[in-house]
């Protein structure tokens, strides 16, 4: 299936009877629509050879923020973080560092592999804000993504969703664990899975200097 047929799918499946054809943007919410319906969820899949690997990982947010106000929500939320102990969390963080790493292996970026390896600390900090414009942070981040980006078979149906993806949680971190299943054939490692499993604990974190800093 071409993505213009997919995203053609994606209208139908959805009841929008508009003349107007869809565009990538027009996915932006898509999944906030099986809010109510998640077992419907899987049909915007069913066209995907690996559809169910992406329906894995979408079920998963789908029950991490499932509660009595989830339909009110703009955005998936999580409303009941996972409780996890500061060791707990600092070991999540540890690991996110060390598959970032395997990652930066394959972009080749010798500033981004700089600086992961120079990130020799995980610091757990209590309702303090994270600094998103630090250097170091901006570096992973932009290099990451910029990778993600050059990566992305733009031939591939599930290429028209990235907006859909984003849109769960404004996170491309989120976005990218979500939609890693077209990735993996570049990297052994789940990347973004201890950053999910940060989320799912109501984490967040940020590179800064030697540490990755979690809140």
């Amino acid at each position: 299936m071409r993505p213009d047929e997919y995203l053609q799918y994606l209208k139908e499946l959805l009841g929008d009877r508009a003349v107007q054809a869809w565009q990538p943007e027009n996915t932006y919410g898509l999944f906030q629509a099986f809010r109510l319906t998640p077992e419907r969820m899987p049909q915007v899949f069913a066209p995907i050879a690996s559809g169910a690997a992406y329906v894995t990982r979408l079920q998963r947010v789908y029950e991490a923020t499932a509660g009595p106000d989830e339909s009110e929500d703009g955005y998936f939320v999580v409303r009941t973080p996972i409780h996890r102990s500061e060791q707990e969390v600092t070991g999540l963080g540890q690991e996110f560092v060390r598959r970032l790493r395997i990652l930066a292996e394959v972009i080749g970026d010798p500033e981004l592999t700089g600086i992961l390896r120079l990130t020799s600390r995980t610091s757990v900090l209590v309702d303090s804000d994270l600094d998103f414009n630090a250097s170091q942070h901006l570096v992973v981040y932009e290099a990451v993504g910029d990778w993600l980006a050059s990566s992305t078979d733009r031939a591939d149906p599930v290429s028209v969703l990235n907006e859909a993806y984003y849109s769960i949680a404004c996170d491309y971190w989120i976005a990218a664990y979500l939609r890693w299943p077209c990735f993996a054939r570049f990297c052994g490692a789940d990347v973004f899975e201890p950053y999910f499993e940060l989320w799912r604990s109501g984490k967040r974190c940020a590179f800064s200097e030697s540490t990755l800093l979690i809140s």
